[in-house]
């Protein structure tokens, strides 16, 4: 398929975009291109306000920080034990005081 024609940001900036078949990003969505071939980042884009740009998505093909699988389990686990922890202390009280 390749790239689309050009259109209007539809955030009012005035920047002419495109599409790519071939740029997508990690969910599958289109990203818009500048004439340049870079993303588009509009500065009137609600989602774009107050944040800055790390660089070209496309140059450096960068993930944002996420936490990896090793980590998601560590904090489940700490989460568990401390839930756990939590449910014995309250046992501990509810038999203090005769309710079982």
């Amino acid at each position: 398929m390749g790239q689309s024609p050009s259109y209007q940001c539809n955030y009012g900036c005035g920047t002419d975009i495109h599409f790519d078949d071939d740029v997508k990003s990690e969910s599958g969505k289109s990203i818009p291109l500048e004439s340049s071939g870079e993303p588009h980042n509009c500065p009137k884009n609600p989602y774009n306000s107050g944040k800055k740009s790390t660089g070209s998505i496309l140059a450096g093909r960068q993930k944002p920080a996420t936490m990896s699988d090793v980590d998601i389990k560590g904090t489940l686990s700490n989460i568990q034990s401390r839930l756990k922890s939590i449910e014995d202390k309250l046992t501990a009280v509810l038999a203090n005081n005769g309710v079982e």
